[in-house]
C-alpha cells in the first residue's frame, strides 16, 4: 500500500463533503421543480392561474406536489452553513424558508369549497408566507453582496411574485393568485439551484488533488 496515499485519503473524503452538501441541496431543489410539476398533471379540475400550488397538494395528499414543497424546503438546509460566512442575516432567513415549508408541506391547507379556514389552514397559510417572505428578503440580501445580475433578476420577480400574491389573498379576490405564486416559486426555487451550484465550485477550487 503506498503510505504516502492512505493519509490523503481521508482528508480528500473530507474535502469533498462541502462540495456535496449544496449540490444535494440543488437537486432537492430540482425534484421539487419536477414534483410540482408532475402534480398539475395529475387532474384536469384544477388551474395554474387561479390555483394555488397548495390547492394542488391538498386535492392529492402525500402526492407529487405535497413531495415537492417539503423537497423544496430540505434542498436550502444544506447552504446555510455557506451562508453563514457570507450574511448571518440571509442564513437565518433561509433557515425560516427550510422551517416553513417543511411546515407547509406536513399540515395542508382547507380544500377547495371549504367556506371557513380552519385552524390547520391557517398555520398552513402563514407558514408558507413567512416562508417565502424570507427568502425572498435573503435573495435581495445576496443581490447586493454578491453584486450579481442574475441574483438581482431573481429577486426582482420574487418580489413581484409576492406582492402579486399578497395582493391577490387579501385585496384581490384571488384574481390569478396561481399565475403570481408559480413566478414566486419559480424565482425562488431556481435561487436555490443556482446559489447551490456557486457554493459547489467554491468548495470545489478549494479541493486538494489526489496524489
Amino acid at each position: 500500500m503506498n503510505t504516502r496515499t492512505a493519509p490523503v485519503l481521508p482528508a480528500f473524503a473530507a474535502s469533498l463533503l462541502p462540495v456535496l452538501a449544496p449540490l444535494l441541496g440543488g437537486l432537492a431543489a430540482l425534484l421539487a421543480v419536477l414534483g410540482v410539476l408532475a402534480g398539475h398533471f395529475d387532474t384536469t379540475t384544477l388551474s395554474p392561474w387561479v390555483h394555488t400550488i397548495s390547492d394542488y397538494a391538498a386535492a392529492d395528499r402525500g402526492g407529487p406536489v405535497e413531495t415537492g414543497i417539503f423537497l423544496a424546503g430540505l434542498g436550502a438546509l444544506p447552504l446555510i452553513p455557506a451562508l453563514w460566512r457570507l450574511s448571518k442575516t440571509a442564513a437565518c432567513l433561509a433557515g425560516a424558508w427550510v422551517a416553513g415549508l417543511i411546515v407547509t408541506a406536513i399540515v395542508p391547507t382547507d380544500p377547495l369549497g371549504h367556506v371557513t379556514m380552519s385552524t390547520a389552514g391557517y398555520v398552513h397559510r402563514y407558514a408558507s408566507t413567512v416562508a417565502f417572505a424570507a427568502l425572498v428578503i435573503a435573495a435581495v440580501i445576496l443581490a447586493r453582496r454578491l453584486r450579481s445580475v442574475l441574483y438581482a433578476v431573481l429577486s426582482g420577480l420574487s418580489i413581484l411574485g409576492g406582492l402579486w400574491v399578497t395582493w391577490a389573498t387579501y385585496c384581490g379576490g384571488r384574481v390569478l393568485i396561481g399565475l403570481g405564486e408559480r413566478v414566486l416559486a419559480f424565482a425562488m426555487l431556481t435561487l436555490l439551484i443556482v446559489l447551490a451550484g456557486r457554493i459547489a465550485r467554491a468548495h470545489l477550487r478549494a479541493v486538494p488533488a489526489f496524489a
